[in-house]
């Protein structure tokens, strides 16, 4: 039933008259236990064994760790039920890569607002919801093929533009090369050209196939 109270009554700052120092002098760590009665006990410490990090334990399992290059890690982040209002924003900065390793879905949602990508303060990807996505620099697709050409339909997988060859664009229905386009401007078609042709196939329509010209 005692308390220990450190009082002082002076202009003392950190670092040069503290009221309570904690000292090991071995090989061991510095530590502060706090400990409620059927609880499991938490501590505050020093590691001595891991690059004198100061960590904050729960039993034997260490939730927070701080380096002496001013590095935070935490064991596991989980924000629930919080709001982050309009006049705040979480920034997180670092000189080092930022990774996001997630099992599941990675949700970004603005609420009609703007999703944008930056390098270096420049935008180069944006997405809306009501505008779309807006690139600002080349966007690279992979070679694909007239089976899975690399721009296509979520709903027709085999329709779309690929990289037919060095300099040559491909164009495929249904799985099948239908144009390609080469670096010397020719148009090559697999199939029928059909030119002004109508519904029903009136003879004022022109049509070249794959030997001869004819109208």
């Amino acid at each position: 039933n005692g308390q220990l109270v450190a009082f002082r009554d002076d202009s003392s700052t950190v670092g040069t008259n503290d009221n309570i120092v904690i000292e090991n002098d071995g090989s061991g760590d510095a530590s502060l236990k706090f400990s409620l009665t059927g609880a499991t006990d938490w501590f505050a410490y020093v590691d001595n064994s891991d690059s004198d990090k100061f960590k904050i334990r729960r039993s034997t399992s260490d939730y927070l760790e701080i380096d002496e290059s001013g590095n935070v890690a935490f064991s596991e982040i989980s924000i629930s039920g919080s709001t982050i209002s309009d006049s705040s924003a979480l920034t997180i900065s670092s000189g080092d890569d930022i990774t996001i390793d997630a099992t599941s879905d990675i949700n970004l949602d603005a609420d009609g607002g703007d999703i944008r990508f930056k390098d270096n303060g420049t935008n180069f990807v944006t997405f809306n919801s009501s505008t779309g996505s807006t690139f600002s620099g080349n966007i690279l697709g992979a070679d694909g093929s007239n089976s899975s050409p690399s721009f296509s339909f979520s709903s027709d997988t085999d329709t779309g533009m690929y990289r037919e060859g060095t300099n040559e664009i491909g164009f495929a229905t249904g799985g099948s090369r239908a144009l390609k386009l080469d670096a010397s401007l020719n148009a090559v078609f697999s199939g029928d050209v059909f030119i002004n042709k109508s519904s029903d196939g009136a003879d004022s329509s022109l049509t070249i196939n794959n030997s001869a010209s004819h109208g």
